[in-house]
């Protein structure tokens, strides 16, 4: 669907629906392109569009795939979608995936734009569709005008009983004319689970002077220090980047006026998150100003190009900073991607590899690596004064692997007592993730 325009003011457009109401219904929507249209309109304008569900229709699918809406704009008021999802059979399991929304644009102070969004509402979806959002690239959205508080979305979601946010990237870098201008990366309901893991949110847009530029938003305002309950005990492992850390520069925050829980930094954010039973989010990952660089932190952000928001040169936690997620094995480009199995044998030549890259690609790039390793062990109890050594087994883990070179491998530290000297004896074998260790009692000067 390419190059059409709506010409009247009180026009829609929409590239492609389908609003589909039978009782066995299976819907595929794949590899289908909207570009370069645009419309005037204040009616709204949707690239694809999957709705028509009613409390009749038992459909078992609905998949919408590897397809891309692209370089679209509306002038008139309202509002522009990419990929709108709304109401769906309560049986269905609902997938969108592999997807490409990018440089669309809404020119009209009253707009709002976004890429890809779960607008369900009613039995069909709250009585409990799953809804699977993954591996998508979500990019260059833009409202030079526009005075909305969140008024560029990459995924937002409205409501649904289970939403399955998985290995997304989501690129915003947008800016407006506008005092009360503010963005989000990704934007989840009060109601419902939200599971969000391996995504990857990039949000460099400036806001207005009332606005804020935020990486993760609850739609609407909670309570300062109480955490959002809708997130999955299984929400972990995403990578936020919003910019320099400042008062309209947010990780998270909530509402869309005055926002409650603004949190700047991943060390806030975890402690809050932190909060829920279990903890949420503490293997989360923040990069930092100080080395970002957008012109090698991603390949390229031109839609055009093979490498549209695929990772670049840049060190990254991305690399190897995510966690494996059973079932889903393909990234943006191929189906087996992750299929692993973790970690990677041999090494990847960058040094990743460990576990799964987080966003939407899957590759070999380089990992930086900001997080000491993970050690676990079982304290050792009393023993027999005659005993020569003692062993230790530990279980260590780090993101970007660990050294078992002869000079490089991990050492155990002990002293005698409280006030004796710390010496050190390197891992005496391993196998995996285990590291055994001799604790010799010469080594302190006997017992």
């Amino acid at each position: 669907v390419q190059n059409c325009s709506v010409t009247a003011s009180g026009g829609a457009f929409t590239g492609i629906e389908d609003a589909s109401t039978n009782a066995a219904l299976v819907v595929v929507i794949t590899g289908n392109e909207v570009t370069g249209n645009s419309s005037v309109a204040t009616n709204d304008f949707t690239g694809i569009y999957r709705s028509g569900a009613t409390s009749t229709t038992t459909g078992t699918a609905v998949n919408l795939s590897s397809n891309l809406v692209q370089n679209n704009t509306k002038s008139g008021a309202g509002t522009l979608y990419g990929i709108r999802l709304g109401n769906q059979p309560a049986a269905a399991v609902v997938t969108a995936s592999s997807n490409t929304v990018n440089n669309n644009q809404i020119t009209a102070a009253s707009g709002t734009l976004y890429a890809l969004r779960l607008a369900a509402q009613g039995i069909r979806v709250s009585s409990g569709t799953p809804i699977n959002i993954t591996s998508n690239l979500i990019g260059n959205l833009t409202a030079p005008q526009a005075s909305g508080g969140v008024a560029v979305i990459g995924i937002d979601l409205t409501s649904g009983t289970t939403n399955n946010v998985q290995y997304n990237t989501v690129y915003l870098n947008a800016s407006s004319t506008s005092a009360t201008f503010g963005t989000a990366g990704i934007r989840f309901p009060t109601s419902g689970t939200q599971d969000f893991r391996n995504n990857l949110v990039v949000n460099t847009s400036t806001a207005g002077t009332a606005g804020f530029t935020v990486a993760l938003r609850r739609a609407a305002s909670g309570t300062n220090g109480t955490p959002p309950s809708t997130l999955s005990t299984t929400t972990d492992y995403n990578l936020y980047y919003a910019g320099a850390a400042s008062a309209s520069n947010l990780l998270y925050g909530e509402g869309t006026g005055t926002l409650t829980n603004p949190i700047q930094t991943l060390a806030a954010y975890k402690a809050l998150m932190g909060l829920l039973s279990p903890p949420r989010e503490q293997n989360a990952k923040a990069e930092l100003p100080a080395t970002f660089t957008l012109a090698t932190y991603f390949a390229s952000v031109v839609g055009t190009d093979a490498g549209f928001l695929h990772l670049g040169t840049a060190p990254t936690q991305a690399e190897a900073g995510g966690v494996e997620i059973t079932g889903l094995t393909e990234d943006y480009d191929l189906p087996t991607a992750r299929s692993g199995p973790y970690p990677i044998t041999p090494t990847p030549s960058n040094g990743g590899g460990q576990n799964p890259d987080i966003g939407a690609d899957e590759g070999d790039y380089t990992p930086r690596d900001v997080t000491g390793p993970a050690i676990a062990y079982t304290l050792l109890g009393p023993g027999a004064s005659s005993l020569p050594s003692r062993t230790l087994t530990a279980t260590i883990t780090d993101p970007s692997g660990v050294d078992v070179t002869m000079s490089g491998r991990p050492l155990i530290y002990f002293r005698k007592g409280t006030m004796g000297a710390f010496v050190s004896a390197p891992a005496t074998s391993s196998m995996g993730n285990s590291y055994t260790f001799t604790i010799t009692y010469a080594s302190v000067g006997g017992v």
